[in-house]
């Protein structure tokens, strides 16, 4: 297997050197403002998702020669970016993936509340208070905030967007889970009522979640226009307004002057999609792109070329097996719990922090958590995890024959990239090589994340389901390093969640499940929380259906051109351009 990781290694770094280019001068900057009404979605051709190739250079281009003059005194020049996925692809919060809202619309929307540090902090929402009894939550509404039309930001537009969420439509089933209704109290104040105590209900309505966290959308505009209109037209009280996009390839903005927030150093931002990893770094050597995000291997290369590679945030990856409680996949290899078990025992993850991460990423933890998790014993979890996700072949090929598939079997395995984690195909291989080896053949299955996504179930809401196709199969997956236990929990354990491990048409197939993950949510007493949410963990790791493999952090190239300090939980180069600035 070490040969095997080796051989991916060398095709990957022959494909950089075959797609690096001699550097080029810097664009001149645009003088002119962009135009920031769009009447429609652009059709014109794709310009952006092919770098230039000429010569190869192992250094990033010079910058322009400093001129003697001031800098302008607002926002100027371009700020190009490049991401591997766009996720679903719209301007719609309530209906995306957490991926979309941080490459395509944190730009131009603000949350109700945001981060300070790996805490919450102000943003929409200045300053709260929770009810002495925990059933409801007093927002208070910063003045003065503006949308990009000139209407005010009032408690209304905060109201429906919780709302908006909180509706049936709602990709994520948080806050839908969470919130009981929102009374308006007066024009910047509005009290939201929860469904018991919601000790962890400000980490949904903002930055900390990035997946079904609120976003505050202009309530007229949509009200007046439609939402379809809003999607094609988009606009928020961001540091950006929108000017258009190329479905599939580009979206650009402007930067708004003397933001309430934040004003941006950079007068234009382009945000491009380019699966291809070296594409973009090859776009990023000729000076086609000021920052990308990257794997590992790119990143130590790109360090070894004299770039920035400053690491954003970690995720936890691993192997998720979709509706295997279903009563529809009985009989199906993946249904059985030893064959999960041997699928894991099969993965050699020692070697894949050596040299597919480089020893960058660390240790795999428990599923859908990170160490920084709150309310958990990260110590105990910790060697938990060392000692249950080990490599031990035999013991696999014998739990294997235990199972009834002592000849192997074949599984679909959905290949696509999330937002900060662009190895996720080339790891998919090689966890195919592994299991190869104890005779079970994984079917690769090319998808991409904002088809896959939404794939998961048929029907919505209360009706929602498992969709029969994925029933038994596999795919990768990543959970965003962050404080809230609950966006994980939810998600994997929850009844009404999103990967419904557990489904079965009676209810969870641990009729346990749902009371403790309502607890772990709701409970004030954090020793009672604690409590449940280490059951909740020897649940989802007893049952094997997820398979954590490492947590890894996800890392950006940087120009010479940009200079930007990302904090704690950055999570994606996009959600933090308005903090970059012109290098020195």
């Amino acid at each position: 297997m070490g040969k095997f990781l080796r051989l991916k290694q060398t095709a990957a770094v022959l494909g950089v050197v075959l797609l690096l280019v001699s550097g080029c001068a810097k664009q001149a900057e645009t003088s002119s403002p962009a135009t920031t009404t769009q009447t429609s979605i652009t059709t014109a051709p794709k310009t952006t998702a092919t770098a230039t190739t000429t010569a190869a250079t192992t250094k990033p281009p010079a910058s322009a020669t400093p001129s003697a003059a001031a800098a302008p005194a607002g926002p100027y020049g371009d700020l190009r970016m490049a991401v591997s996925s766009f996720g679903n692809d719209s301007f719609d919060p309530v209906t995306v993936t957490g991926t979309t809202v941080t490459t395509l619309i944190s730009p131009i929307l603000n949350y109700v509340v945001g981060l300070d540090g790996v805490n919450v902090g102000p943003e929409v929402a200045e300053k709260w208070e929770v009810a002495p009894d925990g059933l409801s939550w007093t927002l208070h509404i910063r003045k003065g905030i503006k949308f990009s039309n000139g209407d005010s930001l009032t408690a209304r537009d905060v109201k429906f967007s919780i709302d908006r969420f909180d509706s049936k439509e709602a990709f994520y089933a948080y806050p839908r889970d969470f919130v009981d209704r929102v009374d308006l109290v007066d024009d910047y104040t509005v009290r939201v009522f929860t469904k018991g105590p919601q000790p962890w209900l400000l980490s949904y309505f903002g930055a900390e979640g990035t997946a079904g966290t609120v976003l505050v959308m202009p309530k007229d505009y949509i009200e007046k226009n439609g939402i379809d209109r809003f999607k094609q037209q988009p606009i928020g009280s961001g540091s950006f307004t929108f000017v258009r996009r190329v479905p599939g390839d580009m979206a650009q903005y402007q930067a708004v002057d003397k933001h309430w927030r934040s004003t941006p150093a950079f007068k234009n931002l382009t945000i491009m999609l380019m699966p291809e990893e070296t594409t973009r770094v090859a776009a990023l050597k000729t000076g086609q792109t000021d920052a990308i995000d990257i794997g590992m291997d790119q990143a130590k290369a790109l360090k070894a070329a004299g770039f920035r590679t400053p690491v954003l945030s970690y995720s936890n990856a691993g192997v998720h097996f979709y509706h295997v409680y279903d009563p529809r996949g009985a009989g199906m290899p993946t249904a059985n719990p030893k064959v999960r078990q041997a699928l894991s025992l099969a993965i050699n993850r020692e070697e894949i922090l050596k040299n597919f991460f480089f020893g960058l990423a660390q240790r795999a933890f428990m599923p859908n958590l990170a160490p920084t998790s709150r309310d958990v014993d990260t110590a105990y979890w910790q060697a938990y995890a060392d000692k249950t996700y080990g490599y031990d072949v035999a013991k696999a090929k014998q739990l294997l024959a235990e199972g009834g598939y002592g000849n192997g079997f074949s599984v679909k395995f959905y290949s696509f990239a999330q937002g900060g984690a662009p190895y996720m195909p080339a790891l998919i291989e090689v966890i195919q090589g592994y299991w190869q080896a104890v005779g079970v053949r994984a079917e690769i299955v090319a998808t991409d994340w904002g088809s896959f996504a939404p794939s998961r179930w048929v029907g919505s809401g209360a009706s929602r389901a498992p969709n029969p196709n994925l029933i038994g199969q596999a795919s990768l997956a990543t959970y965003s390093e962050r404080a809230n236990v609950g966006v994980g929990v939810t998600n994997t354990a929850f009844s009404t969640g999103t990967y419904f491990p557990f489904y079965t048409p009676k209810g969870p197939a641990f009729p346990q499940l749902n009371g403790l993950v309502t607890t772990s949510r709701e409970e004030i007493d954090a020793t009672k929380r604690k409590t449940a949410i280490s059951q909740i963990i020897q649940i989802l790791a007893d049952s094997w259906v997820v398979l954590p493999i490492a947590n890894v952090p996800s890392a950006a190239g940087l120009g010479p051109n940009v200079d930007v300090a990302f904090p704690p939980l950055a999570g994606m180069i996009t959600m933090f351009a308005d903090t970059v600035k012109h290098a020195k």
